[in-house]
């Protein structure tokens, strides 16, 4: 009786089990890429619907624009009917497209050729989609988009799936040619995470415990205060400068002009900027009041050739004056002087400072001198006066210097609008072109295909090496005996 070979068996085993998992690995690949569970749109000889985009993360409480894309594959095509796309109702919510109709649709997309709407309806309760259209005269060849479907995200999420009522085999997505007939040989679904946003920061500045604008007098300064969330550095500008701390308090210095102040604070979710303004009140300006007169009468007077005039005056809100005109010399603010002896016409004029400068003037006329000679001292008419040197001088209405106001009110200072206190940063879908995956049609289960393709060959290959390689060992043994 021989002795078995445990040792050889084993080996032979070992070398069996290897061909197998092979045969079965070789197997399972091209059962996948049947069933399109590794396939891309490439590989679909025919047409389909795909989702743009296919992937990608997008923040909590954004929107996310998926488009349906209908491919004909070269074909005319003249309706599709999308009997249902699922989505996860707990994540994903569809916002309507047409507030004019009731509940909720999706929005057509850029193929115009299908003029007869036959559905467009969203459940959003149930998370399911269906649209079709149809045509009875124009046909679509090409590749375009068919519908929008706009999503508002509610709920986060690893992984949810946006993915088509198509199973491979029998279905009620279909792409129908002139004929009527089902074209479709494929769908792709798509696959987004859904994360929270980080958190927009805050900051709220203050000018002495006052959103602003606030008003001191000149010459004061104004505390300002601010605190900061969710920022990781806050920096100043216009009427201050420089790196601030998240939160703090800082003066002004005395200012003598309006100021704004603006305080921009920086974190992860974005930047934000608020600011205050502060008005300064200038004290009200007073102006020089200069009452000057010429023989105690204001404006104008006319003498005769040949004799002087008394000019008096009076000014108040004043620090100075100095004469002008047909006299010079520094002023006091009140005075009286009298001119030389005067043959022509002469204008007396007083400039006086004060928070700002003043005018006034008068003017002295003269009496052309009678060529006749006739002394007509003694005919002086009712509207004449003599003065104290024998001369007359004419009495004429005096023109009041123009009323000016008392006080001049500065123009309010320009206010620099509050900034709003939050930003929210737009969020914006991060996207990529990932293989979007198809399900041929095709008539054959899946399960069907692992025991045709991979099952059945890896078992039949193993033991046939096996026993392929334990029938040469006992050739082997029998020789030798």
């Amino acid at each position: 009786m021989s002795k078995i070979d445990f040792k050889g068996m084993k080996k032979d085993l070992v070398v069996a089990l290897s061909v197998t998992l092979i045969v079965f690995m070789i197997g399972g690949y091209f059962v996948l890429r049947k069933t399109g569970k590794l396939s891309t749109k490439a590989d679909v000889n025919g047409p389909s619907f795909t989702l743009e985009p296919n992937s990608g993360s997008i923040y909590l409480d954004a929107n996310l624009e998926v488009s349906v894309r209908m491919d004909t594959f070269g074909q005319a095509a003249s309706g599709a009917q999308i009997e249902k796309i699922h989505f996860d109702p707990t994540v994903l919510q569809v916002i309507d497209a047409d507030s004019q109709t009731d509940g909720v649709q999706i929005a057509k997309g850029n193929i115009s050729n299908f003029e007869i709407p036959l559905a467009n309806l969203v459940d959003n309760s149930a998370g399911t989609v269906s649209y079709s259209v149809s045509s009875f005269t124009n046909n679509f060849t090409g590749s375009d988009i068919l519908a929008v479907i706009n999503f508002k995200t509610i709920a986060e999420s690893s992984s949810t799936e946006i993915k088509f009522d198509f199973d491979g085999t029998a279905s009620t997505t279909m792409m129908t040619d002139v004929q009527g007939s089902n074209i479709l040989a494929g769908v792709g679904s798509a696959a987004f995470s859904i994360t929270t946003q980080n958190p927009a920061p805050t900051v709220d500045l203050k000018a002495n415990n006052s959103d602003g604008p606030i008003t001191i007098n000149s010459g004061e300064a104004a505390t300002l205060s601010w605190i900061s969330a969710n920022a990781t550095s806050c920096s100043a500008s216009e009427g201050w400068s420089g790196s601030k701390e998240l939160s703090g308090s800082d003066s002004t210095g005395a200012l003598t002009v309006s100021q704004s102040y603006i305080l921009t604070c920086t974190g992860d979710g974005g930047s934000v900027s608020d600011a205050v303004t502060v008005n300064v009140k200038t004290p009200d300006k007073k102006i020089p009041q200069i009452d000057l007169k010429a023989n105690n009468m204001s404006g104008s007077v006319t003498i005769d050739s040949g004799l002087t005039v008394k000019l008096g005056w009076t000014v108040t809100n004043a620090s100075s004056c100095n004469a002008g005109g047909d006299w010079q010399g520094a002023k006091g603010l009140i005075g009286e002087e009298t001119t030389a002896v005067i043959t022509t016409a002469k204008t007396y004029t007083l400039i006086c400072q004060g928070d700002v400068e003043s005018t006034g003037s008068v003017t002295v006329n003269v009496n052309s001198v009678n060529s006749g000679g006739d002394d007509t001292s003694d005919d002086v008419s009712d509207d004449t006066n003599r003065d104290s040197t024998g001369g007359t001088s004419k009495k004429t209405a005096s023109t009041p210097v123009a009323a000016l106001p008392s006080k001049l009110t500065p123009a309010a200072p320009v206010q620099l609008s509050k900034l709003p206190s939050n930003i929210q940063p737009i969020a914006t879908p991060q996207v990529s072109a990932n293989n979007v995956e198809l399900y041929k049609n095709d008539s054959m289960k899946p399960w069907a295909l692992w025991f045709l393709y991979a099952i059945i060959p890896a078992f039949l290959a193993g033991g046939a090496i096996y026993f392929y390689l334990k029938r040469n060992k006992t050739m082997k043994n029998n020789e030798v005996i």
